[in-house]
């Protein structure tokens, strides 16, 4: 993802939901860090229909790091929203795509 947009809204639910006490000072700098560690997720079958209805059927791309998902739309090239992971279990809500 190059020259990535973050929109406010991202940035305001990525300081909501990351630890604020490695946030540091530079909030974008760690967002942008996290981001560029993140792998790429795909969910299972029920909950990419959850995801796609959840969107509007844009087509998104989520990317995990550090118990954060980061919504990417690719049409824009905007992480859109920063979710927290809560619940979801690699394996059975998503997996690593392969490289």
């Amino acid at each position: 993802m190059e020259n990535v947009i973050i929109s406010a809204h991202a940035m305001e639910r990525f300081k909501e939901r990351y630890d604020k006490r490695n946030l540091g000072k530079n909030p974008l700098k760690t967002f942008k860090r996290l981001l560029s560690l993140a792998k790429e997720i795909k969910y299972t079958s029920f909950h990419n229909v959850v995801r796609l209805l959840n969107h509007g059927c844009t087509e998104t791309k989520y990317f995990y790091h550090s118990g954060l998902i980061f919504v990417y739309v690719p049409e824009g090239n905007t992480i859109v929203t920063v979710e927290h992971q809560l619940h979801k279990q690699r394996g059975k809500h998503f997996v690593f795509v392969e490289d």
